[in-house]
């Protein structure tokens, strides 16, 4: 396999199945260079999907900096620059948080919708329908005391922005590289199984390298899945359905042994 047609192997694995062929003569790490490059291909789209939803996050950001008055958290507890209930509700979001510095504990049911509730001492969070509580203060070694508005907000997100952003396309390069090769091996795995029923018998490395170019098809549904207008008719399953099927045409698709070629004559 030239070095084109091993760039555009998640789009030739779909329709040319001689490619399946080639892939069969993949020494394992040059199957595994296939699903670096394929990760690095996910990993490169989620990155600048994020970039193009980064809009979404300024724009909850600047309302968030209009809703949100001065806070002051120290080991002592929590109190708010105009003292009394501040509710969080987003538009679109929901009921987000609850800030009351009149008040020392609630009840649980006192919750309602909002997942996060914080009185004078104490903090609350509601998840799905559990809440958890702990005493503002209570880990802290030694006393502290943080002032918390809208400027804070914007130079922290301002901080942040960019360090996590690239965090996270390493880390999905690194868990979408260590999660295919895992499928790969799995589909290899099941390529043996299948060989004890079929007269052709294919080597590690054959089957492995088909197993490679057979996620593309995952890749591909995992790219839709980005896509909110796509994403309900994109599962996840349905891509791993597709690799298992693409596996199995490209084991089909090798030349037979030359015995069975003789019975055929």
């Amino acid at each position: 396999m030239n070095k084109k047609r091993f760039l555009l192997a998640p789009v030739f694995s779909f329709f040319d199945f001689k490619i399946y062929k080639e892939a069969a003569s993949f020494k394992p790490g040059k199957s595994l260079l296939y699903l670096a490059y394929l990760s690095a291909l996910f990993s490169v789209a989620l990155f600048f999907f994020g970039l193009a939803n980064l809009s979404k996050a300024e724009e909850f950001l600047d309302w968030l900096k209009k809703n949100v008055s001065g806070i002051t958290i120290s080991d002592t507890g929590m109190k708010l620059d105009i003292s009394g209930r501040k509710e969080i509700i987003h538009p679109q979001l929901g009921a987000l948080a609850v800030f009351d510095d009149t008040r020392e504990v609630i009840q649980p049911g006192e919750m309602g919708e909002y997942r996060f509730y914080m009185t004078s001492k104490m903090m609350y969070v509601n998840q799905n329908g559990v809440v958890q509580s702990s005493v503002i203060g209570s880990k802290a070694k030694k006393s502290f005391k943080t002032y918390i508005d809208a400027a804070l907000i914007q130079k922290l997100y301002d901080l942040l922005k960019w360090p996590v952003a690239i965090f996270v396309l390493f880390a999905a390069f690194f868990v979408g590289f260590l999660t295919r090769a895992l499928t790969a091996l799995i589909l290899t795995a099941f390529g043996f199984l299948t060989q004890l029923f079929m007269p052709r018998k294919l080597s590690f490395s054959n089957l492995f390298g088909i197993g490679s170019i057979a996620l593309s098809a995952a890749l591909f549904f995992s790219a839709l899945q980005l896509l909110p207008v796509l994403a309900p008719f994109s599962p996840g399953l349905l891509g791993v359905l597709l690799a298992i099927a693409y596996f199995v045409i490209g084991v089909m698709v090798q030349p037979k042994p030359a015995s069975e070629e003789d019975k055929s004559i």
